[in-house]
């Protein structure tokens, strides 16, 4: 064997040792640029095996021909690595000169030209690509020792490629010429490898310094808790500030020791914990006190994770410790108001419901005796107890104002407490106004003030509780005739709307500003003073209202222009009952006995129109 077989054998060993890290590095970090340099140096074996085949077995044109390509695309895969590998993008006129060399080397050979003409493109093309490579390399930002060898090994493998061809015919410099080759290819091989370790070396080193930073300028302490021997191997500097132990004084803390230091009232919580990591529990969280060097116990909220081997035996507990003393009292101080806000709710609505009960026991008794009193001064001349007829009026009706007052009130109490239910049936709603309407006729007449019914439907009938309805009706009448001056007018009208029916009240009264339009159902919201200086109100009539009318699934809405009006829209849904022949009879008979209504309707409306003093 001579030398330049053996310097061939030498050189496909080494490039077969290349191939292997390459492929497995390739194959561990799935980095594209060592699949490219894998595939090149895989190139690079095949074309040393193509030499060595022709050195024993004789030159042919197909030797020839396999050699030469090799060199031509195993460069460009090497090169493309290199380009992959700094992050920039190859120029696509190499691969085009790649091709035209590459049928310039076939079409040439074939023709039997001359080898240095025939190989002078290719040997040209590949030198001014390595050339080319090592300037790139140069300006790049690879570790800086790094670059500048690699692209003094590029730029001296390119002058060789390009020097090779009259070179060659020299006798001594033409066999070692592969081996000076083979030694620059191995070189590159050898400076990326330690240039890419030398990369991750970096990267390493920064991601530490940025872990390291984040745990020691952290709000929370990290730590590792070995199970096996149950000590603290590692705790973040943070710990000195949040519990006041030293680093020294903390790794010498094993788990039965930091045992000690939790508040008794927790320790069932640190329990829970110590079972869940035995149990192989991965994830945890758990809040506990500790107590600190300072003698004082702080809370502490632990997040940990429990890392197993292959074999599932558990190693290490890694977990971080916030302080969280600040919101735990945060937190008892928001408890003790709520609780101390509930009580005084509590409070207040036993002393409104009982304090409405107070109030309504004595009215009942004043209204009987003024009841006894009428039919009494009627059996007397009218002539000498005119005077006493009056101030009677004047006494019953502002024994309803006060009446309406608790009654509203009370009301809206129980709503509040959750405490108020409907009473509800299947009935004709449009009955129920049209009768409620024809009840205030009179007294509307009274008032110089003309008002009007119309409906679309002449029987409509819904789920609701008719008492209720009527309720709603007499308030909206009761501030209609409020703010409606004599010779003004209500309209009452129906409408079937879409799987509802709309109540619509109507009058041509002073109206609402429209900056207040928006509060007008707030409870206590009067309009202004100045326009019901004449007429009393507090304000919940409206708020009850509302609250009554979505009890029944419903909407209530305002249109008001200042000036010329109000309107109240009032939307009911129809909630149609399955059993409708059942629920029509029971209708019916509940309407007749709303015909035997009418004197409690007179009350009724005496109550909602008491704060409309007469003239």
């Amino acid at each position: 064997m001579n030398w330049l077989t053996s310097g061939i054998i030498s050189a496909l060993f080494s490039t077969f040792i290349i191939i292997i890290v390459y492929g497995y590095l390739f194959s561990s970090e799935k980095e594209r640029y060592f699949k490219l340099w894998t595939i090149a140096y895989s190139l690079h074996f095949f074309k040393f095996l193509s030499m060595l085949i022709s050195i024993l077995q004789g030159d042919s044109i197909y030797l020839f021909l396999i050699y030469h390509l090799l060199t031509i695309i195993s460069s460009m895969f090497l090169v493309w690595g290199i380009y992959d590998y700094i992050n920039k993008k190859m120029s696509c006129i190499w691969q085009v000169i790649a091709v035209l060399t590459s049928l310039w080397l076939v079409l040439g050979k074939l023709m039997n030209i001359n080898f240095i003409l025939n190989t002078l493109p290719e040997f040209i093309f590949i030198g001014l690509v390595g050339i080319w490579t090592g300037f790139i390399l140069s300006k790049s930002d690879l570790h800086r020792k790094g670059k500048h060898l690699l692209a003094t090994l590029f730029i001296l493998w390119g002058i060789h490629k390009i020097d090779y061809p009259f070179l060659r015919q020299v006798d001594w410099f033409a066999h070692i010429g592969y081996y000076y080759d083979g030694y620059l290819l191995f070189s590159i091989a050898l400076v990326i490898l330690i240039l890419y370790f030398q990369k991750n070396k970096s990267l390493l080193e920064e991601s530490e310094e940025r872990f390291r930073n984040v745990l020691e300028y952290s709000q929370d302490a990290a730590y590792r808790l070995n199970l096996k021997t149950e000590k603290y191997d590692y705790f973040s500097p943070v710990i000195e500030r949040l519990m006041g132990y030293t680093l020294e004084e903390i790794s010498c803390m094993s788990r039965a020791s930091v045992l000690e230091k939790v508040h008794p009232e927790d320790l069932n919580l640190f329990s829970t914990k110590d079972q869940e990591l035995l149990a192989n529990s991965t994830i945890g969280n758990v809040e506990y006190r500790l107590l600190c060097k300072d003698g004082n116990y702080r809370w502490f909220q632990d997040r940990y994770k429990t890392m197993n081997t292959n074999n599932s035996e558990m190693l290490y507990s890694y977990g971080v410790l916030q302080d969280i003393t600040e919101r735990k009292l945060i937190e008892a101080e928001l408890k003790k108001a709520r609780d101390e806000a509930e009580a005084y709710d509590k409070l207040k609505t036993e002393f409104f419901s009982n304090i409405s009960h107070e109030l309504r026991t004595p009215l009942n008794i004043l209204l009987s005796s003024l009841q006894l009193l009428n039919i009494y001064i009627y059996k007397i001349d009218a002539d000498e107890t005119q005077s006493i007829k009056n101030y009677l009026t004047i006494m019953k009706q502002n024994c309803f104002r006060l009446l309406r007052l608790i009654n509203n009130f009370l009301d809206m109490t129980k709503i509040d407490a959750g405490f108020y239910t409907l009473n509800e049936g299947r009935h004709d709603i449009v009955s129920i106004v049209e009768d409620i309407t024809s009840s205030v006729v009179e007294y509307i007449k009274n008032k110089n003030i003309e008002i009007i019914f119309d409906t679309e439907v002449e029987e409509k009938y819904i789920n609701c509780d008719d008492d209720k309805i009527e309720r709603i009706v007499l308030n909206l009448f009761s501030n209609a005739i409020k703010f409606t001056e004599p010779g003004g007018k209500i309209e009452v009208n129906i409408y079937k709307g879409q799987e509802e029916v709309i109540i619509s009240i109507k009058d041509t009264g002073i109206g609402i500003p429209e900056d207040k339009l928006s509060s007008i159902f707030d409870r206590f919201s009067q309009v202004d003073k100045t326009l019901a200086r004449n007429n009393e109100g507090t304000g919940i009539g409206l708020a009850l209202v509302k609250s009554l009318v979505e009890m029944h699934g419903g909407k209530i809405y305002v249109k008001s222009i200042y000036g010329e009006g109000t309107e109240f829209l009032i939307h009911l849904p129809e909630n149609a009952s399955k059993k409708i022949d059942e629920t029509y009879s029971n209708s019916l008979n509940l309407n007749k006995q709303y015909e035997n209504k009418q004197e409690s309707n007179i009350e009724k409306i005496n109550i909602e129109f008491s704060d409309i003093y007469s003239e």
